[in-house]
């Protein structure tokens, strides 16, 4: 019986391409991970921010109403558990800033950034010397508008709506 002398190299090229396959699976299952969890997590920021600015009336009050919304909001997202440290909230008067968290901030502030992040564990890049785990950050801006959609900005006299719905 005569062997065939490309056999073994050929199964070895298939036991190599088959395991070479089989960890570019892996890394693209986590990283389609990590990709499901930032989508999520700038869903639960972007939430938290509406809400927040919906609160913001100019005084302590409205801060404190619009922590405690955002707060709230970020409780009811799927992915409460791995949130580290919550959604952050910090108000501004621009949306350049300066940001502020505390509760005097609340004279001018028409705007609301909510930073939240979580630790995704990771589950098979750790195989090639990744980390265990990779930290996920977002941030959301919003803004207080007026009832006419628009974002209130005091420096402009109001205008009638009339006038503007007619031209």
């Amino acid at each position: 019986m005569r062997r065939c002398a490309g056999v073994p190299a050929a199964l070895i090229s298939a036991s190599a391409c088959a395991a070479l396959g089989t960890g570019l699976l892996a890394a693209a299952l986590d990283l389609a991970r990590l990709y499901v969890v930032r989508s999520e997590l700038e869903a639960c920021a972007e939430a938290a921010a509406r809400a927040a600015a919906r609160e913001l009336d100019g005084t302590v009050q409205g801060i404190a109403r619009a922590l405690e919304v955002a707060a709230t909001q970020a409780g009811r997202a799927r992915l409460a558990v791995m949130l580290s440290g919550g959604a952050q909230a910090a108000f501004a008067a621009s949306p350049a800033g300066p940001w502020r968290s505390s509760l005097e901030a609340a004279a001018d502030c028409r705007f609301v950034k909510v930073e939240a992040s979580a630790a995704v564990p990771l589950l098979f890049l750790p195989v090639i010397g990744a980390g265990a785990s990779s930290r996920v950050a977002v941030t959301a801006i919003a803004a207080q508008t007026a009832p006419g959609g628009m974002p209130r900005d005091r420096s402009d006299p109001p205008r009638d709506r009339a006038r503007l719905a007619g031209g």
